[in-house]
């Protein structure tokens, strides 16, 4: 789900890479893309990142799991990272 989301809103899908790290009762995704897409990714004060969290977050309750969202650039900034 999460990385049909992030595809599906930049503009260079095939640089999206995620990154997922499990344990118990969690899941931690870092979602790596081009500089240029971080910010659409994002989206105007998180709001994009802030769906996609309350998605992920949804989805992880049904599996009774926390779920955190990392977004970064290729190049290793951290743009915005989020908690559940």
């Amino acid at each position: 789900m999460l990385s049909a989301i992030a595809r599906g809103v930049v503009d260079h899908p095939d640089e999206v890479v995620i990154f997922p790290a499990a344990g118990h009762g969690f899941v931690h995704f870092e979602v790596r893309c081009e500089n240029g897409d971080v910010g659409t990714l994002v989206g105007r004060r998180g709001m994009h990142a802030d769906a996609i969290r309350t998605l992920m977050m949804a989805a992880g309750a049904v599996r009774q799991l926390r779920v955190t969202l990392q977004i970064l650039s290729r190049d290793g900034d951290d743009h915005f990272a989020t908690g559940g």
